[in-house]
């Protein structure tokens, strides 16, 4: 899924400015799921990357199983899947090179490495068909 910029609008109504963005914000982190979840689990700036890892990876996963199989996949089995991506090295280490090259193309501030020689360029695209052994 390609990266999307955010745009936060804003409309007038009733003399009050209303960003349905920052409403759907104000909801979030009053929900107490959110709330329990940040507590126990967001206690730094690298807990939120690491959270914004698994979500990339988590899509990806979603993505490539629904295109494989036709149907969406179970938590059960997406759980089975962050688990085995993430105790395997090699697949946790693509899994960061895809996260990375995400953060790359949504800020273009942020310094890109240098190009990968060829091979490890191809190396690179296996995360983006993940074995079959992650789904099972």
């Amino acid at each position: 899924m390609p990266p999307q910029q955010t745009t936060i609008t804003s409309t007038t109504n009733n003399n009050k400015t209303v960003s349905p963005y920052i409403e759907k914000v104000c909801a979030f982190v009053k929900n107490p799921d959110f709330q329990s979840f940040r507590q126990e689990y967001l206690r730094s700036w690298s807990d939120i990357e690491m959270l914004f890892l698994y979500l990339t990876t988590a899509d990806m996963i979603m993505v490539q199983f629904q295109n494989r199989y036709g149907s969406e996949i179970s938590s059960s089995k997406l759980h089975d899947a962050l688990k085995i991506v993430f105790a395997t090295s090699t697949l946790r280490k693509k899994a960061v090179d895809v996260f990375r090259e995400r953060q790359i193309a949504n800020d273009p501030h942020i310094m890109a490495p240098p190009p990968l020689p060829v091979s490890n360029q191809e190396n690179n695209n296996n995360l983006r068909r993940l074995p079959s052994y992650v789904f099972h």
